[in-house]
């Protein structure tokens, strides 16, 4: 049995939780200006939840970011998808952010990822509305 008390985490610039099923997906919401360090926290706390309840799906909403985080993309990259596809995360929907430069950190993420990872292709998509974002992650596999 999942328990949903450790599937919730909550900073000054990010709140996570669950999405119990038929959804189950962990959904992250990242605001204001983040820095290499929280990133960093957050994700290797995503890891631990992801791993709790099980899921293979992470939306990681980013519209209210108000900085650039490129230094955080390269970990993300070679550390953290590593570690996560290890727990079998296979779908990521990203938000886009409604500010530049965090959008240009997005992409840039998005692009590494790609050149880096081809595995990924079709399992990780930006998009520009959550509902839209979550309407995708419903119609990935469950496994």
């Amino acid at each position: 049995m999942i328990d949903l008390s450790s599937a919730y985490y909550h900073t000054e610039h990010v709140n996570m939780f669950y999405v119990s099923a038929p959804e189950n997906w962990l959904e992250m919401r990242w605001k204001g200006h983040i820095s290499f360090a929280e990133v960093q926290e957050a994700m290797q706390k995503a890891l631990k939840i992801l791993k709790e309840v099980k899921s293979n799906k992470l939306l990681s909403d980013h519209r209210a970011v108000t900085n650039s985080w490129d230094s955080a993309n390269r970990w993300i990259v070679e550390k953290w998808v590593s570690d996560a596809q290890s727990l079998r995360l296979r779908y990521v929907a990203f938000v886009a952010p409604e500010e530049l430069l965090p959008r240009i950190s997005l992409d840039n993420l998005y692009r590494m990822l790609m050149r880096r990872r081809p595995e990924l292709e079709g399992k990780v998509r930006i998009f520009k509305d959550v509902e839209e974002a979550r309407s995708w992650l419903r119609t990935m596999a469950l496994s």
